[in-house]
């Protein structure tokens, strides 16, 4: 899993909010962008490799650990597209290029990746059962 470097620091600064906003999730395709440390937006990304994207449902953190129920993107995909991460933001309003960036989970980070051989297909996706991520001890 990467964390993004500008959620880490506004994290630690008490700039992120994530109980008092939507939190999100972008079904990706590597292939198109792969997302990078110092990414800070949604505008950092190719909205081209944006496969689906969905809101969480129960978000919870508690004890520095954030949870929600695993997703589902539905109908994704044309032609021969595969999905190699899940990119986790906040939704702070319009315009969308302003949504700040979470962690990145890539194959072997959560249960339902790679996606290969998409055509209108759903992609369910498994969190870890201790929570998507854990705040406190972050390293």
């Amino acid at each position: 899993m990467l964390y993004f470097n500008a959620f880490l620091t506004g994290a630690l600064t008490g700039q992120y909010n994530l109980t008092g906003v939507p939190v999100r999730a972008a079904l990706i395709n590597e292939a198109v962008d792969t997302p990078v440390a110092s990414d800070a937006t949604m505008a950092d990304i190719n909205v081209s490799a944006v496969l689906g994207d969905v809101s969480l449902q129960n978000v919870t953190l508690v004890n520095g650990v954030l949870d929600a129920n695993d997703i589902t993107f539905v109908d994704v995909g044309t032609g021969s597209q595969t999905a190699n991460g899940v990119l986790l933001y906040s939704q702070t309003g319009a315009p969308t290029n302003t949504h700040r960036l979470i962690a990145y989970f890539q194959v072997g980070d959560v249960t339902g990746l790679p996606a290969a051989n998409l055509n209108v297909s759903d992609v369910s996706v498994v969190w870890h059962p201790t929570g998507i991520l854990r705040l406190a001890g972050v390293s």
